[in-house]
Protein backbone atom coordinates (compact mmCIF):
# COMPACT_ATOMS: atom_id res chain seq x y z
CA UNK A 1 0.00 0.00 0.00
CA UNK A 2 1.45 3.42 -1.27
CA UNK A 3 5.13 2.14 -0.57
CA UNK A 4 6.69 4.77 -3.16
CA UNK A 5 6.46 7.02 -0.23
CA UNK A 6 8.85 5.73 1.72
CA UNK A 7 10.78 4.73 -1.26
CA UNK A 8 11.31 7.80 -2.08
CA UNK A 9 11.91 9.39 0.86
CA UNK A 10 14.59 6.99 1.18
CA UNK A 11 16.19 8.14 -2.02
CA UNK A 12 16.25 11.25 -0.56
CA UNK A 13 18.12 9.96 2.02
CA UNK A 14 20.85 7.98 0.17
CA UNK A 15 20.97 10.98 -2.44
CA UNK A 16 21.60 13.72 0.04
CA UNK A 17 25.02 15.39 0.03
CA UNK A 18 25.15 14.53 3.81
CA UNK A 19 23.87 11.43 3.22
CA UNK A 20 26.19 8.77 4.62
CA UNK A 21 28.92 8.75 1.97
CA UNK A 22 30.10 11.97 3.12
CA UNK A 23 30.10 11.50 6.69
CA UNK A 24 29.28 10.45 10.33
CA UNK A 25 25.86 9.66 11.33
CA UNK A 26 23.68 12.48 12.52
CA UNK A 27 22.67 12.70 16.36
CA UNK A 28 19.64 11.01 17.05
CA UNK A 29 19.47 10.26 20.53
CA UNK A 30 17.33 12.08 23.01
CA UNK A 31 13.51 13.03 23.39
CA UNK A 32 11.22 13.85 20.36
CA UNK A 33 7.57 14.84 18.96
CA UNK A 34 6.25 15.44 15.91
CA UNK A 35 3.42 15.16 14.01
CA UNK A 36 1.85 12.93 11.05
CA UNK A 37 -0.87 12.68 8.61
CA UNK A 38 -1.43 10.24 5.48
CA UNK A 39 -4.36 7.59 4.56
CA UNK A 40 -5.43 4.73 5.63
CA UNK A 41 -7.17 0.75 4.64
CA UNK A 42 -9.04 -1.23 6.61
CA UNK A 43 -10.62 -4.71 6.18
CA UNK A 44 -12.70 -5.74 9.28
CA UNK A 45 -13.89 -8.95 8.76
CA UNK A 46 -17.16 -9.67 11.27
CA UNK A 47 -18.07 -13.09 12.89
CA UNK A 48 -21.28 -14.01 15.38
CA UNK A 49 -20.28 -16.56 17.15
CA UNK A 50 -17.29 -17.71 15.50
CA UNK A 51 -19.79 -18.07 11.90
CA UNK A 52 -18.61 -15.18 9.43
CA UNK A 53 -21.06 -12.53 9.30
CA UNK A 54 -20.10 -9.65 7.20
CA UNK A 55 -16.68 -8.58 5.89
CA UNK A 56 -16.15 -4.66 4.74
CA UNK A 57 -13.41 -2.31 3.41
CA UNK A 58 -13.33 1.27 4.26
CA UNK A 59 -10.36 4.09 3.60
CA UNK A 60 -9.82 7.58 4.81
CA UNK A 61 -7.20 10.27 6.18
CA UNK A 62 -6.21 11.17 9.57
CA UNK A 63 -3.98 13.47 11.26
CA UNK A 64 -2.31 12.93 15.20
CA UNK A 65 0.63 13.85 16.91
CA UNK A 66 3.66 11.35 18.43
CA UNK A 67 6.27 11.44 21.10
CA UNK A 68 9.39 9.30 21.61
CA UNK A 69 12.70 8.47 23.06
CA UNK A 70 15.99 7.12 21.19
CA UNK A 71 18.91 6.01 22.29
CA UNK A 72 22.26 5.54 19.82
CA UNK A 73 25.17 4.02 19.74
CA UNK A 74 27.15 4.71 17.47
CA UNK A 75 25.02 4.05 13.74
CA UNK A 76 22.33 2.10 15.26
CA UNK A 77 19.41 3.49 17.08
CA UNK A 78 16.98 2.83 19.32
CA UNK A 79 14.03 3.80 21.32
CA UNK A 80 10.34 3.86 21.96
CA UNK A 81 7.35 5.98 20.43
CA UNK A 82 3.44 6.58 21.52
CA UNK A 83 1.64 7.74 18.90
CA UNK A 84 -2.57 9.22 18.30
CA UNK A 85 -3.98 9.29 15.48
CA UNK A 86 -7.96 9.61 14.74
CA UNK A 87 -8.91 8.63 11.19
CA UNK A 88 -12.32 9.42 9.84
CA UNK A 89 -12.95 6.40 6.68
CA UNK A 90 -16.08 5.33 5.10
CA UNK A 91 -17.41 2.22 2.45
CA UNK A 92 -20.28 1.68 0.23
CA UNK A 93 -22.00 -0.22 2.92
CA UNK A 94 -20.83 1.38 6.27
CA UNK A 95 -19.96 4.63 7.34
CA UNK A 96 -16.82 4.88 10.49
CA UNK A 97 -17.38 8.47 11.56
CA UNK A 98 -14.19 8.29 14.36
CA UNK A 99 -11.72 5.01 14.14
CA UNK A 100 -9.28 6.57 16.75
CA UNK A 101 -5.81 4.55 16.96
CA UNK A 102 -2.96 4.51 20.17
CA UNK A 103 0.17 2.78 18.84
CA UNK A 104 3.22 2.00 21.47
CA UNK A 105 5.95 0.80 19.44
CA UNK A 106 9.34 0.19 19.93
CA UNK A 107 12.02 1.33 17.20
CA UNK A 108 15.17 0.00 15.87
CA UNK A 109 16.93 1.75 13.33
CA UNK A 110 20.51 2.41 11.28
CA UNK A 111 21.72 5.87 10.41
CA UNK A 112 23.28 6.68 7.87
CA UNK A 113 23.82 10.65 7.57
CA UNK A 114 21.19 12.75 7.77
CA UNK A 115 18.96 9.80 7.22
CA UNK A 116 17.60 7.14 9.89
CA UNK A 117 15.92 4.04 8.26
CA UNK A 118 14.00 1.95 10.79
CA UNK A 119 11.51 -0.68 11.86
CA UNK A 120 8.85 -0.99 14.40
CA UNK A 121 6.62 -3.25 16.30
CA UNK A 122 4.29 -2.86 19.74
CA UNK A 123 0.91 -2.52 20.70
CA UNK A 124 -2.35 -1.12 19.28
CA UNK A 125 -5.61 -0.38 21.28
CA UNK A 126 -8.41 1.30 18.32
CA UNK A 127 -12.01 2.48 19.36
CA UNK A 128 -14.06 3.17 16.07
CA UNK A 129 -17.79 4.31 16.21
CA UNK A 130 -19.91 2.93 13.02
CA UNK A 131 -22.60 5.34 11.28
CA UNK A 132 -25.63 4.51 10.45
CA UNK A 133 -25.62 1.28 12.75
CA UNK A 134 -24.30 3.04 16.03
CA UNK A 135 -22.04 0.11 16.76
CA UNK A 136 -18.46 0.77 18.50
CA UNK A 137 -15.97 -1.52 18.50
CA UNK A 138 -12.89 -1.87 21.33
CA UNK A 139 -9.67 -3.09 19.23
CA UNK A 140 -6.25 -4.24 20.84
CA UNK A 141 -3.75 -6.32 18.64
CA UNK A 142 -0.51 -6.12 17.12
CA UNK A 143 1.24 -3.06 15.25
CA UNK A 144 4.50 -3.52 12.91
CA UNK A 145 5.92 -1.34 10.01
CA UNK A 146 8.96 0.54 8.28
CA UNK A 147 9.71 3.88 8.13
CA UNK A 148 12.58 6.91 7.04
CA UNK A 149 13.46 9.63 8.20
CA UNK A 150 15.41 12.64 7.16
CA UNK A 151 17.26 15.23 10.15
CA UNK A 152 17.94 18.61 8.66
CA UNK A 153 19.01 21.82 10.47
CA UNK A 154 20.07 19.32 13.61
CA UNK A 155 17.00 19.15 15.21
CA UNK A 156 14.35 18.92 12.80
CA UNK A 157 13.03 15.99 10.83
CA UNK A 158 10.47 14.94 7.82
CA UNK A 159 9.69 11.47 7.28
CA UNK A 160 6.98 8.42 5.87
CA UNK A 161 5.83 5.92 7.57
CA UNK A 162 4.24 2.80 6.76
CA UNK A 163 2.38 0.94 9.55
CA UNK A 164 0.33 -2.27 9.55
CA UNK A 165 -2.65 -3.45 12.33
CA UNK A 166 -3.59 -6.74 12.93
CA UNK A 167 -6.49 -6.28 15.51
CA UNK A 168 -9.37 -8.56 17.34
CA UNK A 169 -12.54 -6.51 17.92
CA UNK A 170 -15.51 -7.01 20.50
CA UNK A 171 -18.54 -5.81 19.87
CA UNK A 172 -20.27 -7.18 23.12
CA UNK A 173 -20.56 -3.34 24.64
CA UNK A 174 -22.26 -2.54 21.77
CA UNK A 175 -25.34 -4.96 22.82
CA UNK A 176 -23.68 -7.41 20.02
CA UNK A 177 -22.43 -10.53 22.57
CA UNK A 178 -20.69 -13.06 20.32
CA UNK A 179 -19.90 -10.86 17.85
CA UNK A 180 -16.51 -10.19 16.87
CA UNK A 181 -14.12 -8.25 14.24
CA UNK A 182 -11.08 -9.47 12.82
CA UNK A 183 -9.45 -6.11 11.61
CA UNK A 184 -6.24 -5.45 9.20
CA UNK A 185 -5.29 -1.64 9.18
CA UNK A 186 -2.49 0.08 6.37
CA UNK A 187 -1.77 3.31 7.48
CA UNK A 188 1.04 5.56 5.52
CA UNK A 189 1.93 8.74 7.40
CA UNK A 190 3.92 12.02 6.50
CA UNK A 191 5.64 12.89 9.74
CA UNK A 192 7.11 16.57 10.78
CA UNK A 193 9.11 16.46 13.92
CA UNK A 194 11.61 17.70 16.65
CA UNK A 195 13.91 16.56 18.56
CA UNK A 196 15.48 18.02 22.34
Amino acid sequence: MKYWVIAALAGIGFSSPVSAQSGPPADWSGYYIGVLAGSTDDRNEVTDNGAPYDIFDTSGSGAGAYLGYNVQTGAMVYGGELAYSPWKTDSNDHTVLQRDYLDLKGRLGYAMGQALFYGVVGYTHGISKENPANVSEDATGLNYGLGVEYQFAQRFTVGAEYLERRLDADYTDSGFPGYEGDIKSQSVMLRIGMKF
